[in-house]
């Protein structure tokens, strides 16, 4: 998860829509799968995780941090996540950064009850950094809003595995998260997925 948050921070702080492309070519060039998978999975918003709503983040926040002050800072700043990962008071301080990987992440969020996850939420605040923070909120309540549309995601593939985008549009509606199939043909390392058109 540590190289994807610093991806989502530099994609934010590139206006060029080539430099976009190329951050995320590098990032699927320096990462393995499912990891990469995962990433484009949350760029596109085709990975649904929709085990924790906004409200219930904020009641998690309110454990450590005043209602109103909180309401007060969301009204300056207008954005949930970037909000909670500036205010976050931390119980401990602890000294290493446990950052999981986007994988194990996913994994336990897809794994946990609601309540072991909420805890899991409340030990990632207090042991990440804001920008990973950030990133753990937008992963678990969507709408990243960086200016990463599914068809710029497309065109970094297309780039990436020197494939012509229209063979990923054709296959596109049949592929799933983490797309190991997708990043294997890409590769070279297999045929073109093979999809049901009639999904």
């Amino acid at each position: 998860m540590e190289a994807f948050a610093k991806l989502l921070e530099n994609i934010i702080y590139s206006p060029s829509r080539n430099q976009k492309i190329k951050l995320i070519i590098d990032y699927f060039k320096n990462n393995s799968d499912p990891e990469r998978g995962y990433a484009l999975g949350i760029l596109t918003s085709n990975l649904k995780l929709s085990k924790i709503k906004n409200h219930e983040l904020k009641k998690i926040v309110f454990l450590r941090f005043d209602e109103n002050l909180f309401n007060l800072s969301y009204d300056y700043i207008g954005d949930t996540a970037e909000t909670i990962s500036l205010i976050w008071r931390s119980k401990n301080v602890i000294e290493t950064n446990p950052c999981p990987s986007l994988d194990q992440l996913i994994q336990k969020i897809f794994k946990y009850t609601k309540k072991d996850l909420i805890k899991y939420i409340i030990f990632l605040l207090d042991c990440l950094n804001s920008t990973q923070r950030w990133t753990l909120i937008k992963i678990l309540i969507g709408g990243l809003r960086i200016g990463v549309s599914e068809r710029l995601a497309k065109v970094a593939l297309s780039k990436y595995g020197n494939k012509d985008i229209e063979s990923i549009e054709k296959i596109w509606h049949g592929l799933q998260p983490p797309y190991k199939n997708l990043f294997e043909w890409l590769d070279g390392k297999s045929e073109i997925p093979l999809i049901d058109n009639l999904k």
